[in-house]
């Protein structure tokens, strides 16, 4: 099966570029939001095979670790219930650092194993989707989904999900791969740490994340772009998978430099502010406001 419309906004105006995933029939661009996506469907089967033996980082950078803060303090401003949603939590760490922040927070994942792996680190996760009712309407005050959405057939449903979920004057924050990055736009199909199939199935930009969660009852907050992986275009040239997150990689040892000394961080807001003002960070992070 393939999509014959867009996933995000059901327009049937697209563009199939054929030099990108092959395997997919293509990359599809929607002329009308600017969503690109996978033109061909995963089978079931090839989703299990995936995701039976997928591979989940369970080491915390201690510079990830105060990213998480910083982004928890942030949204303080929207806390009411105390009550924070991580769609798609991995193995529960960012949902450790919300305990240790003092939210009541809970996650869901897709499969027992990283289900249990929450449950030894003492935070609570539930094995698939919580249930679309009265019972969960409005329940929270922030819902996150990190690296999330580019692995969805159906965001739509997703962002659907999440409207139903966070309280009106809550929260939604994602964060997902930028198509107009600055690493694909130098690599094209070679960008192959995150054009991949069928791991990731939709690829965003600023446009089309806005686009989706504005239909969806949110307004925006700010969508940024930031950040540039060096062990990244390193391994897409190499035309291998990332590694796993490790103390000793290129990207973390890039980190610590621009977090230490006095000019560290001056650099890396320079980076950054100029990767956001040209939408060119390898990563968006939306954060959106219901209305």
């Amino acid at each position: 099966m393939q999509h014959s419309a867009c996933p995000a906004c059901s327009s049937s105006l697209l563009l199939v570029h054929r030099g990108y995933l092959p395997q997919a029939g293509g990359l599809a661009h929607c002329r009308r939001c600017d969503l690109r996506f996978a033109l061909r469907l995963p089978s079931h089967s090839e989703l299990a095979a995936l995701y039976n033996d997928y591979t989940r980082d369970d080491w915390l950078s201690p510079l990830t670790q105060k990213r998480y803060t910083e982004l928890l303090h942030s949204w303080q401003p929207y806390r009411r219930l105390g009550r924070l949603l991580d769609r798609g939590c991995g193995v529960g760490l960012f949902l450790q650092q919300a305990q240790a922040c003092h939210w009541e927070a809970c996650g869901t994942e897709y499969t027992e194993q990283a289900v249990a792996a929450c449950r030894r680190r003492g935070v609570s996760a539930r094995l698939g989707e919580l249930p679309l009712d009265a019972s969960t309407r409005s329940s929270f005050d922030v819902v996150t989904s990190f690296e999330v959405l580019e692995h969805l057939s159906d965001p739509r449903a997703e962002v659907e999900a999440m409207a139903h979920l966070v309280r009106h004057g809550g929260v939604a924050y994602v964060t997902t791969p930028n198509f107009h990055s600055l690493s694909r736009r130098c690599l094209g199909p070679r960008w192959r740490t995150v054009i991949t199939y069928p791991e990731h199935l939709c690829y965003f930009t600023p446009a089309s994340l806005r686009h989706l969660f504005e239909s969806h009852g949110f307004a925006t907050i700010s969508v940024a772009s930031s950040g540039f992986s060096l062990s990244g275009l390193r391994d897409s040239l190499a035309g291998r998978a990332p590694g796993a997150v490790a103390p000793d990689t290129a990207d973390e040892q890039v980190r610590r430099a621009l977090e230490g000394g006095r000019l560290g961080p001056l650099v890396k807001t320079a980076l950054n502010g100029v990767l956001n003002a040209a939408g060119a960070g390898d990563s968006l992070k939306g954060l959106f406001l219901k209305l």
